[in-house]
């Protein structure tokens, strides 16, 4: 039995341009821009897709009277819409990371390789993409190989932040949802900007490590989420006391970091705190006030104020 799940992973852009009619690549385009959050905003099952945009809603099923059998609907336009291009610009790009990305033929059956080969696996698969896929690299600063850039797919519209910081898995950053769940450190988006890089800088600027110019608390992503610092070389002397202490190792006290950060804040010193390393500290800092909380009932469940202004 077909399911949405079968149909929506050999989804092409052509059929998907088809599905919204005349103005679909240019409703897929636009739709692209859109801001999605993979964890928050999508819903996918076998029978149904869901995309949350704030008041709308856009939904895709099986229905055998509609064009590739896929029905699309918006809670908002009576027709085809910038919304419903936002979905299938979503599911056009983001495949591997909604699950939908068929496997390559004649493969060694998953269940049989090591964690290690799947890890392999898996990093092929992104390689493959990254050179098959049409994309556009745009750099902050084009003299410098580590950097920022800005990564759009020319087929999906779909456009995402990179920050290039080294060779290894887990030292650079994509915004991309792939990147944020897979736990390879990596994604195809990375992967491209890396290629390009390596065919346009000599081996000088390629062995040159990345320079830290910003104090900066980011998330290093891997089979193990770890809040990593930043630290440049020079620093004032009250600043390189505060943050040493934490430099090229994981952070586990997200207090002790929060206190540091006002302590160097309050000398002068800007601290850049990457958005996604802002949400998981925001995170931690909420499971210890729950867990202090849980602790204090606990201790005196009968005269707990909850009890009686909850």
């Amino acid at each position: 039995m077909v399911t949405l799940r079968d149909k929506l992973s050999h989804l092409s852009f052509t059929q998907a341009c088809k599905l919204l009619g005349s103005q679909g690549k240019a409703l897929i385009m636009k739709g692209g821009q859109w801001e999605i959050d993979l964890f928050e905003q999508v819903f996918l099952s076998d029978e149904k897709f869901q995309l949350f945009l704030g008041q709308t809603d856009v939904e895709i099923s099986l229905n055998n009277a509609k064009r590739k059998r896929l029905d699309l609907r918006c809670s908002m336009c009576a027709g085809a819409c910038e919304h419903q291009g936002a979905a299938l610009s979503l599911i056009l790009e983001e495949k591997m990371a909604l699950g939908l990305a068929a496997p390559p033929p004649e493969r060694v059956p998953v269940e049989s390789l090591s964690e290690e080969a799947l890890i392999a696996q898996a990093i092929s698969d992104r390689k493959q993409r990254a050179l098959e896929e049409k994309m556009r690299l745009k750099s902050m600063s084009p003299d410098k190989l580590w950097t920022d850039y800005v990564v759009t797919n020319a087929v999906s519209g779909k456009s995402y932040r990179i920050a290039l910081r080294g060779w290894e898995r887990g030292e650079s950053y994509c915004s991309c949802p792939d990147f944020r769940k897979n736990t390879l450190g990596t994604c195809k988006h990375i992967l491209y900007a890396l290629d390009r890089g390596r065919s346009k800088f000599d081996r000088a600027v390629r062995n040159t490590p990345a320079g830290v110019e910003d104090i900066c608390v980011y998330l290093k992503y891997g089979v193990r989420l770890e809040l990593r610092m930043l630290l440049p070389e020079k620093l004032e002397p009250a600043v390189h006391k505060a943050f040493s202490p934490l430099k090229g190792k994981a952070i586990e006290d997200p207090r002790d970091l929060m206190r540091r950060i006002r302590k160097v804040e309050q000398l002068g010193t800007p601290v850049t705190v990457y958005p996604d390393a802002e949400e998981y500290l925001g995170r931690l800092l909420f499971r210890e006030r729950m867990a202090g909380v849980t602790e204090e009932i606990r201790r005196d469940p009968e005269g707990h104020p909850l009890r009686t202004t909850l």
